[in-house]
């Protein structure tokens, strides 16, 4: 892990309609590193999408820039540590064959101290490490997927429901371990959930509602 610049990310009026419904209602936000960022509401109510549209994922209406560029550029994109609500894993290769190889696309001289300190902080075992995820449980999926998206340098982390499937000591363990190395590297993170583990510690609680009530309230 390295010491990141500055990170800004602005919306306005951000909306997103697939088929004529609106999916996400006229976002305004304005987040800065370190910040821990949490993204609740309904079901519904767009959160896995706003996460996809900050990612470069999908595209939407309004305006979005991270540090004035748009989340699409290659640059941006570069920084952004993503984990998805489903975790995407490479069923052929081990779990730390698949760390390793993303490692190695970004120039990194092996895993970081912090990434292993992370594996071990999950309860992530040598044994599974070294396994493939054929036969894993759901919550052994989601630390994997966790430690896949942790597994590259960045500036901004984008979570989606991460402590799904996690048992309590690992989900304590990961808001610790989010919480710190945000604030230790300048790291901005957004993380879409109900869990009031993360809403207790968030910076900033950015709420959505169902798209016909066009702007949610954010605060601190």
């Amino acid at each position: 892990m390295y010491t990141r610049e500055f990170v800004q990310v602005k919306g306005y009026k951000v909306t997103k309609t697939k088929n004529q419904a609106v999916i996400l209602s006229r976002q305004d936000f304005f987040w800065t590193s370190p910040q821990l960022v949490a993204v609740c509401g309904p079901n519904g109510s767009g959160k896995s999408t706003l996460l996809k549209i900050i990612c470069g994922l999908e595209s939407a209406g309004g305006n979005i820039r991270i540090n004035n560029r748009e989340p699409g550029d290659k640059p941006i994109r570069s920084q952004i540590a993503y984990c998805p609500s489903n975790p995407v894993l490479f069923s052929d290769l081990t779990i730390l064959a698949q760390c390793e190889f993303i490692a190695t696309l970004y120039a990194c001289d092996g895993l970081d101290d912090g990434w292993w300190q992370l594996s071990e902080l999950l309860g992530f075992s040598n044994d599974l490490l070294h396994r493939r995820p054929y036969h894993f449980s759901s919550g052994e999926k989601q630390k994997a997927s966790i430690l896949v998206s942790f597994a590259r340098p960045y500036s901004i982390a984008v979570l989606d429901e991460p402590l799904r499937s996690l048992d309590k000591d690992s989900a304590c363990h990961l808001v610790d371990w989010i919480r710190n190395q945000g604030l230790k590297y300048n790291v901005l993170t957004i993380i879409a959930t109900h869990d009031d583990q993360i809403l207790d510690c968030a910076d900033v609680i950015h709420r959505l509602q169902k798209a016909e009530t066009p702007y949610p309230t954010s605060g601190s």
